[in-house]
């Protein structure tokens, strides 16, 4: 018994310095996983806002369109699912409209002056050439730059867009000749709807 004592009594001053060095490493290990925990947490969110700020940002898309297949035009329309705002659209190179070196697109206050808003869903077409004119000139280039800057829930967005006339399976026939024989052959097929039509009110009203 009087050796336990002795033995308790020569360890007693040690015995805080381990239930203490315990404390530390145990307090040291709390702060780090909970330190990892919240990084986990600020990062998962930021994902979340960052898909977030993705399915609800306006997004303006440029293209090329071609009408009734015969009429180039520039398309702009906001597929996104809110407004973009103050919107500038700007051109690489100068691009006349219809070949004519007086009429600018450069000077259309679509791209001359910045747009308050454009909402979801608003699409607006600018006539560029006819479609049966062969790109690759200085009037009528084939290959144009389109740079949209525009606010998008509280973000600036600057997305450049290059269109290559050549890239488009749809592009129409480039000599005004072979357009003219695609519309002679449209005309010969509504004629013949109509005759048809014709005969059989004849044959109806007789």
């Amino acid at each position: 018994m009087n050796d336990l004592l002795q033995s308790m009594n020569a360890n007693t001053g040690l015995l805080p310095v381990v239930l203490t060095t315990v404390m530390v490493i145990l307090t040291g290990l709390y702060v780090h996983y909970t330190k990892k925990i919240l990084l986990s947490n600020q990062k998962t969110l930021e994902e979340l806002k960052e898909q977030a700020w993705l399915i609800n940002r306006p997004n303006i898309v440029v293209r090329l369109a071609f009408q009734h297949k015969y009429v180039c035009a520039l398309e702009i329309v906001n597929e996104g699912r809110s407004s973009a705002r103050n919107v500038k659209l700007t051109l690489d190179r100068k691009v006349f409209q219809g070949g004519n070196p007086d009429r600018q697109i450069n000077d259309l206050p679509i791209f001359s002056k910045t747009l308050q808003a454009i909402p979801p869903g608003v699409r607006s077409s600018v006539f560029l050439w006819p479609g049966t004119v062969k790109p690759g000139t200085d009037l009528y280039p084939s290959e144009l730059k389109v740079t949209a800057t525009y606010d998008a829930l509280g973000r600036t967005v600057i997305e450049d867009t290059t269109l290559d006339v050549y890239l488009y399976a749809e592009f129409p026939p480039y000599k005004a000749e072979e357009s003219l024989e695609k519309l002679a052959g449209t005309l010969d097929e509504m004629k013949k709807v109509l005759d048809k039509a014709a005969f059989r009110l004849d044959l109806h009203l007789s």
